[in-house]
């Protein structure tokens, strides 16, 4: 019978590890809040006004899944302002874009996604 080498026998350990979440990993996560960033070329667009306003009445739905609202007056780095002068993107604890808009999301949208994030299922807010 063939020998296999031991490097080979502990491939699907390593494999494991790889793709299992360490608690440490998860902990960091928890500790990340969900972002709703809102590039705007000025800061007396209406859109921004109205996307405040649905952050300010869905204060306690947006406390529960973690969501903090960044707003990037002129854009900067990997938020430019589009042409249209506006945009809201929703990243999730890990960092990923969830949703990408050019006008104002509302909360129940912003709900539906953010409780879809495998995170929230999984209960880590």
């Amino acid at each position: 019978m063939p020998r296999l080498s031991p490097s080979l026998l502990l491939l699907p350990l390593i494999l494991a590890g790889l793709l299992a979440t360490s608690p440490a990993r998860a902990a960091n996560l928890r500790a990340r809040p969900r972002l709703l960033i809102v590039s705007v070329a000025a800061a007396d667009d209406p859109r921004l006004a109205r996307q405040r306003a649905i952050m300010a009445a869905w204060r306690d739905g947006a406390a529960e899944r973690d969501l903090r609202l960044v707003v990037l007056v002129g854009g900067r780095g990997r938020h430019p302002v589009p042409r249209g002068g506006f945009a809201v993107r929703l990243l999730g604890k890990d960092g990923h874009v969830a949703l990408r808009s050019d006008a104002p999301l509302d909360a129940d949208r912003l709900a539906r996604v953010i409780d879809a994030m495998p995170m929230r299922r999984a209960g880590l807010r």
